[in-house]
This record gives C-alpha cells, structure tokens and sequence, in this order.
C-alpha cells in the first residue's frame, strides 16, 4: 500500500498525472479507509481546475475519516477558492476549537484572511474585520514570532490602514529573513 502510494505520488511529481490517478484510484478501491489517495486524488482535480471532482474525492475523503484536520483543512481551502467565506469560515472555526497544534496556527491564519478579504462587503463592518484579521494575525505571532506568514498578514492590515512605512518595514523584514 505505501510503495502503491509513493509510486502514485513520484507519477504525480514527474507530471504523469494519469498515472498517479490510476494508481490512486485503485489504492482506493481496494482499501476504501486510505484517506490519503483521496486527498492526493482531490488535490490532483483542483490542481486540474476539475473543482466539482475534488468536493467529490473531499467528500469521500469525509465520509471516511470524520474530523480529520487534513480533510477538513483541504475542505475549507476548497471553499476559499471559491470565495464561500461563510463555509469556509465554519471549517476553521472549528478546527480551531480542535487546538489541534499542527492545525491552529493555519486555521487562524485562514480566518485572518477571511475577514481581511471581506472588507470591502459592508462598511458598517469594515473596522470590525480590520481588527479580527489583525487580531488573528497577532496570535498567531504571540505562539511562533517567525510566522511570515501572519507578519505579512500584520502588513497587509498596517497597509490598509495607512501606516505604509510600518507595513514596508514589516514587509522588508520578511524578505530578509526569507
């Protein structure tokens, strides 16, 4: 089964797309309870452009394995790339009540983003989800201050607000480091 599974995924580096679905099709048919081949299978179809085929291999994927933070992260990557914050925030909502450490920092960093992409949606709320990104981005920093991925967040906020030497040096900072 793991040799299969490599195999399908050296297919997959090399560009044999067709190879590694074959291969990981047949993983699960003969052992249904392998979420990994349907994940590789649903990240293969988005990377196809095929989105109605990844919920498809998602929802196996779910159905197989309930509360899997991998699932239920690809879940809700697939709804942000469809622009479905209302879903996409309830996956990450709940898989940060999950604390699961692997998970936390991303599911944070996924709702920071959510609210910073609907600013614009309703100017009544505007400062409310200016302040709930900048708030994710922050306790992401608090637990792990190398985050580049939330102190970008931070200068995106800093930007929006106006403070554009602090988000150039926030951004500059980043660069270095990376």
């Amino acid at each position: 089964l793991t040799i299969a599974f490599n195999i399908a995924r050296l297919h997959e580096v090399v560009g044999k797309t067709v190879a590694a679905v074959e291969i990981h099709k047949a993983i699960v048919k003969r052992n249904p309870a392998y979420v990994n081949s349907y994940l590789r299978l649903a990240c293969i179809a988005i990377d196809c452009g095929a989105l109605k085929e990844c919920a498809g291999w998602l929802k196996l994927a779910a159905e197989t394995s309930p509360g899997n933070p991998e699932v239920l992260t690809l879940i809700g990557n697939l709804h942000l790339s469809l622009c479905d914050w209302p879903p996409a925030q309830q996956v990450f909502d709940g898989l940060l009540a999950k604390k699961v450490p692997n998970v936390e920092a991303y599911a944070m960093l996924s709702l920071g983003n959510i609210y910073f992409a609907n600013l614009k949606v309703s100017p009544k709320r505007y400062a409310k989800h200016l302040q709930y990104a900048a708030d994710y981005y922050k306790r992401i920093l608090s637990k792990d201050n190398s985050n580049a991925y939330a102190a970008n967040g931070i200068g995106t906020v800093l930007a929006e607000k106006g403070e554009l030497f602090k988000a150039k040096e926030i951004f500059n900072r980043i660069r270095q480091v990376s």
